[in-house]
C-alpha cells in the first residue's frame, strides 16, 4: 500500500511539472505545441500538425530554432522527425538559460510554407 501512495505521489508530481500545450493556427493548419518550459537543458518536443477538417497531416517538414532575443542566442535549426498521426517530434531541443524564448517554426508541405513564433518563457 505504501508503495501505492508513493506512486501516487510521484505521478501527481510529474502531472503539476508539466504545462498544456499550446495550440495555434496558422494560415493552413492548426498546430499543437507540447514542450516542457521547466528547468535549462535539453528537452523534447512535439508538434502536431492538423488540417481544417481536423485529418492529420503526415508528410509535411516541420523545424524549429529557438532563439532568446535579448541574449543575442539563435539555436541549431532541428528537423522533427514525421509520424503517421501527424505528429512531428524531436528530444534535443536546447534551451539552456531561463527566461524568454521564442520558438520559430516553419512548416512545409509541398508549395506551402508556414511560418510562426510561439513564446515560450523558461522557468
Amino acid at each position: 500500500m505504501q508503495k501505492i501512495v508513493v506512486w501516487l505521489g510521484l505521478l501527481l508530481l510529474l502531472v503539476a511539472c508539466t504545462s498544456a500545450p499550446i495550440q495555434v493556427q496558422s494560415q493552413h493548419f492548426a498546430i499543437t505545441v507540447a514542450v516542457s518550459p521547466e528547468g535549462i537543458g535539453t528537452r523534447p518536443i512535439t508538434v502536431t500538425l492538423t488540417r481544417s477538417d481536423k485529418t492529420p497531416v503526415p508528410d509535411a517538414t516541420v523545424t524549429v530554432t529557438a532563439v532568446m532575443t535579448q541574449h543575442g542566442m539563435l539555436g541549431v535549426p532541428l528537423t522533427l522527425t514525421p509520424h503517421p498521426d501527424g505528429t512531428y517530434t524531436n528530444a534535443a531541443l536546447d534551451l539552456n538559460m531561463a527566461g524568454e524564448w521564442q520558438l520559430q517554426l516553419q512548416i512545409v508541405q509541398g508549395a506551402t510554407t508556414d511560418t510562426l513564433t510561439i513564446p515560450v518563457v523558461v522557468k
